[in-house]
């Protein structure tokens, strides 16, 4: 006996994929004019290749911070330790209460001077320019009891430098180019109330110290430049296996897409002519309605997997986003009735967005879709829709049972399900808020998930507006 075959070719035309889609970048003469065409999209492997070029540049240049850093404040440290030693050892050798006697030192091992580079260096360091004076209270100066290389400097200076190192009320800091030290002058001399005062010239120091964070900084962008162009000719190697292995994966997820659909429409044939034959079944339902469903997941894997290669087409034009979205949201009242759901809605008036309609359309379903269909018994739905700046703001937020015991993040991953057993009852696959997020990034956006209340989970869309 022979099956009737009525109705096969109009199955199959329908379960097929249209001849636009499968070659999507044939030119559209019909277009409107007013529709312009994105920019040119990078190939995987010239993207993967731009992000791993820029984190390791980007790595290098973190480290070459770090390290210019780190000796800029070793090399301060040093100074201003160095410098301390010196002025306690100025104070100490030319104090006018007890002057030391001008002799020379015994010879003593560890204090021999030690190679390093070609040179003899001294255990300890002798003094730069300095200055050690007596002065008033009020920074006056009385007498000079040590100098060396100052000579260059004029009495105001000196004398500015002392006041305000009188007038300071710590023991040591910093005037001018100076590091200073002082002690009170002891009750038993003359000058009681007076200052012992200490100051060292720093200036050779921290130019030296300067020049030095100036050359390493020079040297690390010469190196971080250098970086650049190695990493530019080493990264198509390293990256080409990885973005193999992705085009492989997506191939073949396109090609067995396009695979499945052609059984699944013979499938869906035969059924039609087995009702037709033996009447009307409820295991013929149940075929149809799992053959329906493999046909929309195989259309959602398709699209997820042309978004990811940047294959579908994506012509963008002004687009009223309100009337849209009014547009969008009557669709939804019926199955919010059904349901037992309170659909409401608040558009703000004339919001335009540069924007694919096909897409934007999809991309309001799929959020209205899962709002409704997640939404606790007699509870609420609620969408707006404002401006934010130079963007426009799409909001919906729903009541549900009870919140998913993950980070919102986590609900855009593809074939993830809060509730399993309720997600497969109600018709849905863990990957419309997947296809929504590629939707939004295709138009430069940015969507977000979040629980505001207990028991609430809110999505919001940004997208530029015109």
């Amino acid at each position: 006996m022979k099956w009737p075959v009525l109705g096969v070719r109009q199955k199959l035309a329908a379960l097929l994929p249209a001849k636009a889609q499968a070659q999507p970048d044939e030119a559209q003469p019909d277009e409107p004019a007013t529709k312009k065409p994105a920019g040119k999209k990078l190939s995987l492997s010239r993207r993967l290749r731009r992000q791993f070029v820029l984190a390791a540049m980007l790595s290098l240049l973190i480290l070459i911070i770090l390290l210019v850093g780190g000796i800029a404040a070793f090399s301060y440290h040093q100074l201003e330790s160095s410098a301390t030693r010196n002025l306690e050892q100025l104070l100490a050798q030319n104090s006018p209460v007890g002057r030391l006697e001008s002799s020379l030192p015994e010879s003593d091992s560890n204090s021999l001077p030690q190679p390093f580079l070609g040179y003899r260096l001294a255990s300890q360091p002798r003094p730069g320019a300095y200055l050690v004076a007596l002065t008033d209270s009020s920074g006056k100066l009385l007498a000079v009891t040590a100098t060396d290389g100052l000579s260059d400097l004029s009495q105001t200076d000196l004398q500015t430098a002392l006041n305000q190192a009188a007038q300071s009320s710590a023991v040591q800091g910093k005037v001018a180019s100076f590091k200073f030290m002082k002690a009170a002058l002891s009750s038993t001399t003359q000058s009681s109330g007076g200052w012992y005062i200490a100051l060292l010239d720093n200036s050779q120091q921290l130019l030296l110290l300067r020049n030095t964070v100036i050359g390493a900084a020079g040297i690390g962008l010469v190196c971080l430049l250098l970086m650049l162009v190695i990493f530019s000719f080493v990264s198509g190697r390293v990256i080409r296996p990885i973005a193999e292995s992705i085009e492989r994966q997506r191939r073949f997820v396109s090609d067995a897409g396009h695979e499945i659909r052609t059984p699944l429409g013979i499938i869906l044939a035969n059924a039609d002519a087995l009702e037709l034959n033996a009447g009307p079944s409820k295991w013929l339902e149940h075929i149809r309605d799992q053959i329906r469903r493999l046909d929309s997941l195989t259309g959602r894997l398709l699209m997820l997997a042309r978004m990811d290669e940047s294959v579908l087409p994506f012509v963008t034009e002004p687009l009223n986003f309100s009337d849209l979205a009014a547009e969008m949201v009557q669709h939804f009242t019926v199955p919010a009735q059904n349901r037992q759901v309170s659909l409401t809605w608040t558009i703000a008036p004339a919001q335009q967005v540069q924007g694919n309609l096909e897409e934007l359309q999809q991309l309001l379903s799929l959020l209205l879709d899962n709002a409704v269909k997640y939404c606790r018994p007699a509870g609420a739905v609620c969408l707006q829709l404002q401006p934010a700046g130079r963007k426009v703001l799409l909001s919906l937020q729903n009541d549900v049972t009870c919140l998913p015991s993950v980070p919102p993040a986590r609900l855009f991953e593809r074939f993830y399900r809060a509730d399993a057993a309720r997600t497969q009852k109600s018709g849905g696959f863990g990957i419309g808020l997947s296809a929504a997020r590629g939707i939004v990034s295709r138009h430069k956006g940015k969507i977000e998930a979040d629980y505001p209340e207990q028991n609430q989970v809110r999505f919001r869309v940004w997208l530029p507006r015109l």
